[in-house]
């Protein structure tokens, strides 16, 4: 039954017929040729043979580069069109080149007779995919990118959606950890060379260069404790080019620290902010100036049993011109010393040390008898002075008027009376040093 097709018109099969004229005319249909077919498969005589286009080599799509293309069917003897008059011949040579891109719509076109058919097809001449490398600028090593591409700007948008393929590296293999995603690892230093070959037979691989950087070293070297009366400290690092920065306010300069900024613990940075990045600080420590000044006078007398000098620093070493008159914590034995000049030196040891040495006359002197003295705001001879007195310390004054009765008494007297309300006379004292005999007299207040 499948080699005989029935033809039914009205439902009723179409048996009987020893002939078919087709009808000439507009009216000649695909259908109408369908029909004569199934008569001509029957054996029945047709008038007008029915023509079949059937198999073609038409492609479905062309490269735009490719060579001239033959197009054939089955059934020889018709013409071939094509909107595009200078890329298709009536032979059905496709001349790719002058075709547009695009969806190309072509038609082939028989007639025999009364009969004629006409078939249509498809070619999708695609544009050659290209693309640029997208730019990621200079990579520090050991960091990660994602590479990308732009199509050139002349292939249209619906031939570049979800096209796909595979990035790959020629002298940096392990630098694409996903050659479908473009996962980068800028394992080496260089300029890495990568590659991107479309999954599509009408494409152009393209590639590009990234350069990847060394990483940076920003380590500070070492900075000793400094002094703050000393001069500038040159900062260094492991690499050149960074920028210095710190928490003191006029303490840089350029590129070395100022201790005279004072005293403290600072806190100095060292960036290096290039493609690669490292950052390093350290703390400054800045000593404070030590002062060795001595306090002592311009003279001393032999008598007075030892003396300790005034420093405005302690814990220095002390040394003099003299064999055991100075004890280590600077008390001077003056019985030891003797008399004349005796120069002491005391020494601030350490980063920010001083050093300072005075001299004193050690005089061979006793406290002086005083006769008499006039308290009338002259400024002259206006206090009763015991001449050495003050470097006899622990003394006692006393004094009495003519009738035994107490007028003035002063431990460690410091040749300051003035006698103040008391009457021009004769007065008595007893002065008292200690590891001596007591002093007894008497002295006249004149006003």
């Amino acid at each position: 039954a499948s080699h005989r097709p029935e033809v039914y018109y009205n439902g009723e099969p179409c048996v009987g017929y020893d002939a078919v004229i087709p009808r000439i005319g507009a009216s000649i249909t695909n259908y109408g040729l369908a029909i004569l077919r199934q008569f001509e498969m029957r054996g029945i005589w047709s008038l007008n043979e029915s023509v079949a286009i059937g198999a073609s080599n038409v492609p479905s799509s062309l490269c735009e580069t490719a060579d001239d293309f033959q197009l054939n069917v089955n059934v020889t003897g018709g013409v071939w069109t094509a909107d595009c008059p200078d890329c298709l011949a009536e032979s059905g040579l496709l001349n790719v080149a002058n075709a547009p891109v695009g969806l190309l719509p072509v038609e082939y076109e028989i007639t025999n007779g009364a009969c004629a058919d006409t078939a249509t097809w498809t070619v999708d001449i695609r544009p050659v995919l290209e693309g640029t490398l997208n730019d990621i600028g200079p990579l520090c090593v050991g960091t990660t990118a994602n590479l990308s591409f732009t199509f050139d700007e002349d292939i249209p948008d619906t031939y570049t959606s979800g096209v796909t393929g595979d990035w790959s590296s020629s002298n940096c293999p392990g630098c694409i950890t996903n050659t479908n995603t473009g996962a980068f690892a800028a394992n080496e230093v260089g300029t890495i060379n990568v590659e991107f070959e479309f999954d599509h037979p009408c494409s152009v691989p393209f590639e590009g260069q990234i350069v990847v950087a060394p990483a940076v070293d920003a380590t500070i070297d070492a900075v000793p404790d400094l002094c703050e009366s000393g001069t500038l400290e040159s900062l260094s690092a492991a690499e050149a080019g960074g920028v210095w920065s710190s928490d003191c306010d006029g303490c840089l300069v350029g590129d070395a620290f100022d201790p005279t900024v004072g005293a403290g613990t600072y806190t100095i940075a060292y960036a290096i902010d290039d493609v690669c990045v490292d950052t390093d600080e350290v703390e400054v420590v800045v000593v404070p100036q030590a002062d060795a000044t001595v306090n002592l006078p311009d003279w001393v007398c032999l008598a007075l049993e030892g003396l300790q000098p005034g420093v405005a620093w302690p814990g220095g070493v002390w040394s003099a011109n003299c064999d055991g008159c100075l004890s280590d914590i600077g008390t001077i034995d003056l019985m030891q010393a003797g008399e004349g000049l005796l120069e002491i030196t005391y020494t601030v040891e350490g980063l920010c040390g001083d050093s300072q040495t005075v001299a004193m006359d050690v005089v061979g002197c006793d406290v002086e008898i005083v006769n008499v003295f006039s308290p009338n705001g002259d400024e002259q001879n206006d206090e009763l002075v015991f001449k050495y007195l003050t470097s006899f310390p622990g003394n006692k004054l006393v004094v009495f008027d003519r009738w035994g009765n107490l007028v003035f008494e002063k431990s460690n007297y410091g040749n300051n009376w003035r006698a103040e309300g008391v009457a021009e006379g004769t007065y008595y004292y007893v002065l008292t040093i200690p590891g001596r005999d007591d002093m007894t007299g008497t002295f006249t207040l004149v006003r």
